[in-house]
């Protein structure tokens, strides 16, 4: 696995949504809606290689009027290492939605 830090953006036309995951295990997750509004949440991260998942702690997700409606949790996603080289944080794998490093 190579490093996990760097900026991450999702793969859908619709959303503007990144996560930047720093090497001190901090993250900032930013949600750009459709009315040019940003949303943001920031916490710390933790990697478990055994199951090749990062949990990202105090997680929000957003929708364009603001956050969802959940209270902020631990978000346990599993990281993929393509074969071309590249990161993907897994959204949703039945829907093929993953973030991916840039």
């Amino acid at each position: 696995m190579k490093a996990l830090s760097g900026k991450y953006c999702l793969n859908t036309a619709l959303h503007k949504d990144s996560i930047l995951i720093d090497s001190n295990h901090t993250y900032t997750h930013r949600f750009h809606a459709v009315n040019n509004h940003t949303f943001e949440c920031k916490g710390n991260w933790e990697f478990n290689p055994t199951t090749n998942e990062i949990k990202f702690k105090d997680f929000l997700f957003f929708t364009d009027r603001g956050l969802d409606g959940l209270p902020p949790g631990d978000w346990d996603a599993k990281v993929n290492d393509t074969q071309d080289g590249k990161i993907q944080i897994i959204y949703s794998s039945e829907n093929n939605i993953y973030y991916e490093k840039q």
